[in-house]
């Protein structure tokens, strides 16, 4: 394995915990039906995030990823690159369960594209009632506001609600108060960097 390499680097980017929470993900099929990714896996695994020992060669992955096989660089390296791609989804994984909003936004789409309105109502309400609890107020709360005030109109056009004007109303005030709230701070930042220069 080269130390330049993609692989190499998101493998040193990761901590020991990410690594072995990695492995689950490796080993779900829901994920992943390559079994060689995961021989792949536990030779490198060792290795990081860090060992003073050196990095296994392409051969020897190619060899524990397909034995009996002859070395093919070509095969090695889409089966590196759907490692790589599999971190990322891991990342991403990680990230999506940090983050409740952007959680309730997917749910919420994918009931409105099931046409599931009552389920949509329902969720709707929670996130709104728990976006109402968050002490925070600051730029994700003005973006999740918008954000769920926009599904919400999108939603009453696609069931042909169009009677209420409430999402549309709500969409347009959390547009301004977003871009207003944003537009300050970026000034405010520009005339801090010119204070500094200056």
């Amino acid at each position: 394995m080269e130390k330049e390499s993609k692989l190499h680097r998101y493998l040193k980017a990761c901590t020991g915990y990410e690594l072995r929470r990695m492995r689950v993900l490796l080993e779900s099929p829901f994920f992943n039906l390559r079994p060689e990714i995961l021989r792949v896996w536990d030779l490198i695994r060792p290795f990081f995030p860090s060992s003073e020992s050196p990095l296994p060669t392409a051969e020897d992955i190619f060899a524990a990823a397909f034995p009996d096989q002859i070395m093919d660089i070509a095969k090695l390296r889409h089966l590196l690159s759907d490692l790589c791609r599999l971190i990322e989804e891991f990342w991403q994984l990680q990230q999506l369960q940090s983050r409740s909003d952007l959680q309730s936004q997917l749910l919420l789409q994918a009931l409105a594209d099931r046409d599931l309105d009552q389920d949509f109502d329902a969720t709707m309400l929670k996130a709104q009632t728990q976006l109402l609890a968050d002490p925070q107020r600051g730029a994700a709360y003005l973006r999740q506001r918008y954000d769920l005030a926009a599904q919400q109109h999108d939603h009453n056009v696609r069931s042909s609600n169009r009677s209420t004007q409430a999402g549309l109303q709500a969409a347009l005030e959390a547009l301004d108060e977003e871009y207003l709230a944003n537009k300050l701070r970026l000034a405010a930042a520009a005339i801090n960097r010119a204070i500094v220069l200056g």
